[in-house]
């Protein structure tokens, strides 16, 4: 009796379905179980097709969750987008890359990474002169500190003397001494610990700058200040000397930036511990910091030069008499850099309606370097048409020369390959550069 009112309800349940219009006799066993089981087939996830040929790793909040997104685009040698990806999560993730056509280990590649923020303001790397043979099956995008939120800081200072500078700055936060103040902004509420929670400000005497004293605090205990009263700050651990430069009277550029831990060196997430620029006399040009953090960078420029590296300023600088050439005319760079320079590195900018930077990276001994356009329907159109690579105008490029590469594969190898900054594998850089726009070199 029981097996018969079995069988005259699965009769009865089909009868349903089939007024329903809910079965199809095409489909197989598999897809009916997996509308039994609450599945939509529509919402599994197509297979990919093409041959899977390069995972990058998207670290834990590289954008800010549902306001940013990261497009990464290959490229082949001649510049038509192989495929692209889109990470906007904030999550962690690692992206599957596939072609139909079979990419050969030494084909020429290039890889564009569009920062989109709130579709208004881009920027992009762009990665010329690849090859799977050097970036692996694996790349590691970089790390990098974001922040949710922004604060003002307006404090009064008390005992600032006249000649005297009072400066806060580094990566989220920027802090200056004006008669009205201690006035700035500060980023808080940080989706991952590579932000800085603390504020390093300086006070030195502008003609001379060994006369110097600091203060290293928590954000939050600097708001809570009812006022900076510079005879709290102090001169322990500070460090003071000069560079020795073989061609004096000359300006000069010196900075020098200290990291709280490993993470946030390879997050370049830093505290500015001095900026001086100063005409040179035969003595050099003058520094002093405080001396308290695990990784300190330094960078001086000079005339069309300049040299970053990895700990304290050298005692002596020896300026080589280099110079580098370009020509630009839409989307082709005619370089001419130097043999002995491993990397290529241009700077290029749209200032349409549109925001958008655009660095770009390739063999320091390529004399021809095409910039690819961004594919059609990654972006809305009015996006793509403002952002075309005849609107780009060239802002500058360099010659770069790193202690510990002899070539452009070493560099990849050692960076983009791996996610991090030169410094943990070189430890210093040498620039010759040329502006289109301005008499220093502007960072990039």
């Amino acid at each position: 009796m029981i097996k018969k009112y079995i069988v005259l309800f699965i009769i009865a349940s089909l009868f349903i379905a089939c007024e329903k219009g809910e079965t199809d006799s095409s489909k197989t066993d598999d897809e009916v179980k997996v509308e039994i089981e609450g599945n939509d087939p529509e919402e599994t996830p197509v297979e990919p097709t093409g041959n899977l040929f390069l995972k990058i790793n998207v670290p834990f909040g590289s954008v800010r969750k549902d306001i940013d997104k990261i497009h990464i685009v290959l490229y082949d040698e001649l510049d038509n987008a192989i495929t692209y990806k889109t990470h906007s999560s904030g999550e962690e993730e690692q992206l599957l890359f596939y072609s139909e056509a079979t990419i050969g280990i030494d084909d020429p590649i290039s890889i564009a990474f569009i920062y989109n923020f709130k579709n208004e303001v881009f920027s992009s790397k762009i990665y010329k002169d690849l090859s799977l043979s050097m970036i692996g099956e694996v790349l590691n995008l970089a790390p990098k500190a974001i922040g949710a939120k922004t604060g003002l800081i307006n404090k009064p200072i008390l005992g600032k003397e006249s000649r005297w500078e009072l400066r806060s700055s580094g990566r989220g936060y920027s802090i200056l001494g004006f008669d009205s103040g201690f006035e700035g902004h500060y980023t808080y509420e940080l989706y991952n610990d590579l932000g800085l929670s603390s504020a390093y400000i300086q006070y030195y005497n502008v003609d001379n700058i060994y006369d110097y004293s600091y203060k290293y605090l928590p954000i939050e205990e600097l708001t809570s200040l009812s006022a900076i009263d510079v005879s709290t700050f102090t001169k322990q651990s500070v460090l003071s000397g000069s560079i020795s430069i073989d061609l004096p009277y000359q300006n000069a550029y010196l900075q020098i930036y200290g990291y709280e831990s490993l993470n946030k060196f390879k997050a370049n997430s830093g505290h500015r511990l001095c900026f001086n620029p100063a005409l040179l006399d035969f003595n050099g040009i003058y520094y002093s910091y405080a001396d308290i953090f695990p990784y300190i960078k330094y960078s001086v420029q000079f005339k069309n030069y300049e040299i970053e590296g990895i700990g304290n300023p050298p005692q002596e600088l020896t300026v080589p008499q280099k110079n580098i050439d370009y020509n630009y005319s839409n989307g082709i760079i005619a370089f001419e850099g130097l043999t002995d320079h491993e990397v290529g590195r241009f700077y290029l900018r749209n200032q349409s309606n549109i925001s958008m930077t655009t660095i770009l990276f390739a063999d320091g001994n390529s004399t021809s370097i095409t910039i690819p356009e961004i594919p059609v329907g990654l972006l809305e159109n009015n996006l793509e048409n403002s952002l075309k690579v005849g609107q780009l105008e060239f802002v500058q490029a360099a010659a770069e020369n790193y202690s510990s590469y002899d070539n452009y594969e070493q560099y990849i190898a050692n960076t983009l390959k791996l996610g991090q900054p030169y410094g943990l594998t070189s430890d210093k850089r040498e620039r010759i550069w040329k502006s289109s726009v301005s008499q220093s070199l502007l960072p990039f």
